[in-house]
């Protein structure tokens, strides 16, 4: 149920420690500890071109097909269905159209089920958002609400991480008016929300320079951080 927030400009060594934490990379310096049966799942743009990739070797596979391929058959036709379905990918979306032909948002909602099928300890979602649209988001947000597992999310969506990580309600967010097409959410629905983001509130780390430091204030703090940041930049340029 943790949830996590790791923050920093590019360089900061952000992508480093999560290739640390699934064991893509191995450490230079010191050693990394895992439980023996722990199950890490890695959401970084490398699994929506694996995707692309498939899609175009492979003219007729379905999202269905390739979800139960995926889990080894040990998913029933119905229990796939379920699975993308929760995740926007409903009825002939999911078993008719190829993979090559679904959309990006599309691609991406396949291969967050991919990972969530069979449930991980761990979720990390490495800017899960690049090149989704407002309503994917959004439904991502929510889907997310109900996972029972620990998340790191890594991003520069500041909305994303406040709603996901912070426990705060995107409805009570003002740049949510940039989801268009978005309807608002009822009394009712906005309370439903924050009572099971109650015991959900996360960390956000910053990352600066390899070093790693809690942040009080969260996104709202690593802004200020960062808009002091390129202050400097700027300075520094026109000197």
């Amino acid at each position: 149920g943790e949830r996590v927030g790791l923050v920093g400009l590019n360089g900061s060594g952000k992508s480093t420690l999560v290739n640390l934490l699934d064991g893509t990379t191995s450490p230079t310096t010191g050693t990394i500890t895992r439980h023996s049966r722990v199950k890490i799942a890695l959401f970084n743009q490398l699994v929506v071109e694996d995707l692309e990739a498939l899609g175009n070797a492979n003219a007729t596979l379905s999202a269905l097909q390739h979800l139960i391929e995926h889990s080894g058959n040990t998913l029933s036709d119905q229990e796939a269905r379920g699975v993308l379905g929760s995740l926007g990918l409903q009825g002939h979306v999911a078993s008719d159209i190829p993979i090559a032909a679904l959309s990006g948002g599309q691609k991406v909602r396949l291969a967050f089920a991919k990972l969530v099928y069979s449930p991980p300890h761990l979720l990390v979602l490495d800017e899960v958002t690049a090149h989704l649209d407002g309503e994917t988001i959004l439904a991502l947000i929510y889907a997310l609400r109900d996972f029972d597992g620990a998340l790191l999310v890594v991003t520069h969506d500041r909305f994303f991480m406040r709603c996901v990580v912070q426990g705060e309600n995107p409805a009570n967010i003002s740049s949510r008016a940039a989801l268009e097409g978005v309807e608002e959410e009822s009394e009712n629905e906005d309370s439903e929300y924050e009572e099971a983001l109650d015991l959900r509130k996360g960390i956000v780390y910053g990352m600066f320079k390899g070093g790693m430091r809690k942040l009080e204030g969260g996104m709202e703090e690593y802004e200020e951080i960062a808009t002091r940041q390129a202050g400097k930049l700027t300075l520094k340029g026109l000197k």
